[in-house]
């Protein structure tokens, strides 16, 4: 019983930190705005959530880390029209 304990519990830690909680961050510098995300769709909806749709990319960014643990990041930079 007690390997089946420690077997769950390593099976469930593994799961959690597997699972991609994405939810990107905004950051506003004057009249640009810079999203950090592991997709671009996610950054594409908070570009049309922060600016009703109307928004021009300035500089996308794709950060491919190949190391282990490491998220490959996506960084779009945007202004609202």
């Amino acid at each position: 019983m007690k390997i089946f304990n420690y077997f769950l519990f390593i099976l469930c830690t593994l799961l959690l930190g597997c699972a991609s909680q994405d939810t990107g961050k905004l950051m506003i510098s004057k009249e640009k705005s810079i999203c950090l995300s592991e997709f671009k769709d996610t950054c594409m909806k908070l570009a049309n959530q922060k600016c009703n749709n109307s928004y021009s990319i300035v500089r996308e960014e794709y950060v491919d880390n190949y190391w282990f643990g490491d998220d490959d990041q996506y960084i779009v930079t945007f202004v609202c029209k």
